[in-house]
């Protein structure tokens, strides 16, 4: 396994935010190096961004990014599945050596 060694990254909670007629979810993630700890928030899309830009130079990659979802993406049960699903893609991007 040629997992990078003294990185990390792990979405550590949600947020909604926005307006009330378009509110959306933020994903709060913290990195950890062996020289620093950075934490961001972004929205899905911004992970989606990320992922087509990953999948343009590195095509071989197997990582399964989760699937949109139009209605009912606010519901705590989805956010915490799609955290889930998110942090998962995340680990798979970090264990592989080649991204």
């Amino acid at each position: 396994d040629e997992k990078k060694v003294g990185i990390r990254s792990v979405i550590t909670k949600t947020e909604t935010r926005g307006p009330y007629t378009r509110p959306f979810t933020v994903y709060f993630v913290h990195t950890k190096t062996a020289f620093s700890v950075k934490g961001v928030c972004k929205r899905f899309s911004e992970f989606k961004e990320l992922e087509q830009a990953i999948r343009k130079a590195h095509p071989h990659l197997k990582s399964e990014f989760p699937p949109d979802k139009v209605f009912n993406s606010l519901s705590t049960e989805f956010v915490a599945e799609r955290r889930k699903a998110l942090q998962a893609y995340l680990d798979d991007l970090l264990a592989d050596a080649d991204v």
